[in-house]
């Protein structure tokens, strides 16, 4: 599960990661050359703002192109919109929209119901020369078996991604991990990311 960035990662290790068994990106598609999306065999569940001005990332051209490609390849794949915009489940944004976050939440909720099964072990080996991942850790596995990887935005973790997922640990019933991509480093500039 990601959000933005996140949400394209996530649609990246739906194809590249043999480890997770399903995969909910919101508003964030990957460039062709990170991901052959195609190649997804996992269940995907999509979420995409109506309003979304992101073109070539998330806007309305985007999700429909990719959702019709998806389709006739055979992806099992479901895609929601809302009439939203770009960010719309982040509360420091100003295209948060609660009516879509609650709604769009339920559903992801309960697709992972459906497709993790307890006590699934998941790891992501990783060749980062900085070593072990860093994030937070909502919830108890051994009390909690289904769990979810959320991916943050663009800014990094910060406390926003950090209330998202106490938020849907608590109301999905599922540990949750919060993977620090950034290792500390909070609202950097795009231009520092992409470099």
């Amino acid at each position: 599960m990601g959000f933005c960035m996140g949400g394209a990662l996530s649609f990246a290790a739906a194809v590249l990661s043999q480890n997770i068994s399903a995969a909910a990106p919101f508003y964030g598609i990957p460039n062709n050359t990170v991901a052959d999306l195609l190649q997804i065999r996992i269940p995907v569940q999509s979420h995409f703002g109506e309003l979304d001005t992101s073109v070539g990332f998330s806007s309305p051209a985007d999700y429909n192109a990719l959702n019709e490609s998806l389709a006739n390849a055979g992806v099992p794949h479901e895609m929601y919109t809302y009439n939203a915009g770009h960010a719309f489940t982040n509360v420091n944004n100003q295209n948060y929209n609660p009516e879509a976050t609650k709604l769009a939440l339920s559903r992801v909720y309960e697709f992972m119901r459906l497709h993790l099964t307890e006590g699934e072990k998941v790891t992501f080996p990783s060749e980062n020369v900085l070593g072990d991942g860093q994030g937070v850790l909502i919830g108890d596995p051994k009390t909690t078996p289904r769990g979810l990887i959320v991916i943050h935005e663009i800014w990094g973790l910060n406390e926003q991604i950090q209330e998202q997922g106490a938020q849907i640990a608590k109301e999905g019933g599922f540990t949750v991990l919060v993977p620090d991509m950034y290792r500390g480093k909070v609202k950097l500039l795009i231009s520092c990311i992409i470099e």
